[in-house]
């Protein structure tokens, strides 16, 4: 599974998704929040923090 996940927060929905079994292969997250990122980092140190969620708005915007 491959999740885009916008205004992050602390990763709740990852938390949910492990719960239900889900096999996650990326988890890439979109947050501004410095004590929420470092929460989800701490939880799920695979997680790839992508900034600000406006980003996407660009033309040029890709996925990492």
């Amino acid at each position: 599974l491959e999740v885009l996940s916008m205004y992050d927060g602390m990763s709740c929905g990852r938390l949910a998704l492990d719960k239900l079994g889900a096999h996650i292969a990326h988890y890439y997250a979109t947050e501004i929040d410095k004590y929420a990122i470092k929460t989800t980092q701490c939880n799920f140190p695979d997680t790839i923090q992508l900034g600000n969620a406006f980003q996407v708005r660009r033309n040029d915007w890709r996925l990492r």
